[in-house]
Parts: C-alpha cells; structure tokens; sequence
C-alpha cells in the first residue's frame, strides 16, 4: 500500500553521513505569524512516500498554494528504474523530499495548503494557517 506525509517546518536541514543522506526537520509548524501582512515568509516543506512497487516509474507532485489558492510551486519528482534506486525487498525505499519556499508574499490571513500526489492521485494534504499578530 503506498503512503505517505507531508508537513510545514521552519528549516530542512539535509546532512551525510557514511555516504547515506538523511534530512532534519526543524520547528514543524502548524500556524505562522508573519510580522505584517502584507508581507514575505519563508517556510520549508516535506514530504515522505513509501510503498511504492519496485519496478513500475511513478512521478511525485507537491503543490503549494497560498491564502489566496494561486499556486506558490508546483515540484515533481520522477521515481525511475534505472540501475541507481534503492530497493528493500520489492518496494522502493521511500521517498524523502524536502522544499524551501523562500520569501513568499503573504497579502492575507488564510490557509497555506499543500498537497502530495502520487501519479496525480491525492495522497496527503497539509495546512499551515496564517494569522495576524
């Protein structure tokens, strides 16, 4: 069964360790308060897929859309089968992504969604709500 989350965070920190990357969330955060609205943030987002049957391609999507649904950034990632993948037993290891979205103009109150797709079907959404101080 394919799976998955997505989260808002302050900060993604990508470290190497041994050859092997991993990612550090910093501060998930559930609600922002920008310092005025109009005005610009920056925030980071991940994402995690597993489950995904080893041998067929698959594309994962994120979109972002701010408070008032226009689209922040729409971030593909192709899941290929070519030689260089990492496989535990018939699956795909999963998937780690993680986005910063840097300086985004906030002119209102309202909800940041984001939304992770698999092969554009829906997999998991988030909301960051924005308010004012």
């Amino acid at each position: 069964m394919i799976s998955g989350d997505i989260l808002f965070c302050s900060m993604i920190q990508t470290n190497v360790v041994n050859g092997t990357k991993t990612q550090s969330i910093f501060r998930p955060i559930p609600v922002i308060i920008p310092a005025s609205i109009p005005g610009n943030y920056t925030f980071a987002v991940y994402a995690s897929v597993s489950g995904l049957p080893f041998g067929k391609e698959y594309n994962i999507k994120i979109i972002v859309s701010n408070t008032d649904g226009r689209s922040i950034g729409e971030f593909d990632v192709p899941v290929r089968n070519d030689g260089n993948v990492k496989v535990e037993e018939d699956y795909y290891q999963p998937y780690e992504i993680g986005i910063d979205v840097r300086n985004v103009l906030i002119n209102e109150e309202g909800i940041i969604t984001a939304v992770l797709y698999v092969d554009d079907t829906e997999l998991k959404r988030a909301e960051l709500k924005v308010c004012k101080k």
